[in-house]
């Protein structure tokens, strides 16, 4: 930018006679003072979760999926009477909305006071806002590393209960650390199984370059094995969504944050509207995959539309992975969803059949589905009524890509592949431990084992004695 003034030769002068570098950034526009002085604070709210925020004016409009918490800083950007169009600063809730000043006579946001105490402005303070924390895990060593860092920086501070649901083969390690572990029960081995048998099939993947084969397509690998563990009677997803809402019942947070997988089918956003609670996802795809038909895991087109299918499967393969018939999965192909009347057995489907009729049936043969998906989630009929009536319409608050370098060179503007609250970063390095004399010290075999692989020009670059600096965590 033209305001950017050229760079300071240091060269070898001494600090005291360094020149005086100009301001970095363009002088604050005049109405900035402004706008830092209409600040509101949230102060209602705190018996049911928050106060209510809608997407327009009018308090017909549509309900946000969040709630604004209590302790909340939101600028304004309107003010409408009694209305308030804001965007959110620091705290719990939407980025922007609208929300009311009042309700019964009682405030529920009220004007920020001007800290006097020389402390940093109010909207730079950490939101006082905690409560409970849920990792919902895969058994995958290169997935739930991203989950555990994350946590770890939560672990022990005060007003955080940190919870996990994990697998066996990490419960020790996760214990170790601090979290509150939340273990799959033998009824649900299923699950264990049929992710380590993914794992392995993921590896062939990403040892091919044909993707379009169904050994070597993600969703074809999927689909395969899912077919199998239905021969055997077993329902490996059905049993994972299980043990997630075991632990989501039990623990009932305030934050979610899964594994890009949890979010299959959008059962657990769903939850999240329904009890309040916010919904993050973090991807981790290790491998170049073409994502156009993904859906055909767990989605079928509407009607009318054509056929399809991901490469190298067949209508009869995705039956058997969903539990029903090829006659009714050919209907469903086709965009006529109710040939599936006569031909379907919703107590021999899977979760994920189940589910996928639902979201393409008819009303009217919603009921006949209900019973089986409740008694796979063990929810009440009641809960699972209110849960379906958010699938398909709760979004997740932000999803985090941890170092994919797998995803260079996507078109982020292909809303079907990435969503607008997308959030690339670098690998999430864990905190580094203090030496005795208080100094953090990192050595070059510690970084590889962080950040496997590392390219060895990186490696070079940060342990040279040519540059002295230092170097800086960014959290």
């Amino acid at each position: 930018p033209a305001y950017l003034p050229p760079p300071v030769e240091l060269g070898s002068q001494p600090l005291g006679e360094l020149p005086t570098a100009p301001c970095l950034l363009p002088p604050l526009p005049s109405y900035w003072s402004k706008m830092a002085e209409k600040l509101w604070e949230v102060v209602g709210g705190s018996a049911g979760g928050g106060i209510l925020v809608r997407e327009g004016e009018k308090l017909a409009s549509a309900e946000a999926p969040l709630r604004l918490a209590k302790g909340a800083v939101v600028r304004q950007k309107e003010l409408k009477g009694e209305r308030l169009h804001f965007e959110l600063v620091s705290g719990t809730g939407p980025a922007s909305g609208w929300v009311s000043l009042k309700m019964k006579g009682k405030d529920l946001v009220v004007p920020c006071v001007e800290d006097s105490s020389g402390g940093p402005p109010r909207w730079l303070q950490p939101s006082v806002a905690k409560g409970k924390i849920l990792f919902l895990s895969i058994p995958w060593k290169g997935h739930i590393v991203h989950l555990r860092r994350i946590g770890q920086w939560f672990v022990g501070r005060p007003g955080f209960e940190v919870h996990i649901a994990c697998f066996p083969e990490s419960e020790a390690e996760l214990k170790a650390l601090g979290f509150q572990v939340h273990v799959a029960q033998p009824e649900e081995a299923s699950a264990v199984e049929f992710f380590s048998i993914m794992e392995d099939g993921f590896r062939e993947m990403a040892a091919s370059n044909d993707t379009a084969d169904t050994g070597t397509s993600m969703i074809g690998i999927a689909l395969r094995h899912m077919a199998r563990f239905t021969d055997r009677g077993q329902d490996p997803l059905g049993d994972y969504f299980s043990f997630c809402f075991r632990v989501m019942g039990a623990v009932k947070p305030n934050v979610i944050v899964g594994d890009g997988m949890c979010y299959m089918n959008e059962i657990v956003p769903a939850w999240c509207k329904m009890e309040n609670c916010s919904c993050m996802k973090v991807n981790s795809p290790g491998i170049p995959e073409d994502f156009s038909s993904i859906d055909q895991l767990g989605g079928a087109p509407k009607q009318g539309d054509a056929p399809m299918l991901p490469p190298g499967t067949t209508p009869e393969l995705l039956a058997k992975a969903w539990g029903i018939t090829t006659a009714a999965m050919v209907g469903m192909l086709s965009g006529k969803p109710s040939q599936l009347l006569e031909q379907v057995a919703s107590g021999k489907m899977t979760l994920i059949g189940l589910l996928v009729t639902v979201a393409n049936v008819p009303p009217q043969i919603v009921p006949m589905m209900t019973t089986p998906i409740s008694q796979k989630l063990k929810l009440p009929a009641q809960m699972l009524g209110q849960l379906l009536k958010h699938l398909g319409n709760s979004p997740i608050t932000v999803e985090i890509y941890p170092s994919t370098r797998s995803m260079v060179g996507t078109d982020l503007s292909d809303r079907n592949l990435v969503s607008p609250n997308s959030l690339f970063t670098s690998p999430l390095l864990p905190l580094p431990e203090p030496l005795e004399s208080g100094v953090l010290q990192r050595d070059r075999q510690t970084f590889q084992a962080t950040l496997a692989p590392i390219e060895p020009d990186l490696l070079e670059w940060l342990f040279s004695e040519k540059e002295p600096g230092p170097i800086v965590y960014v959290a």
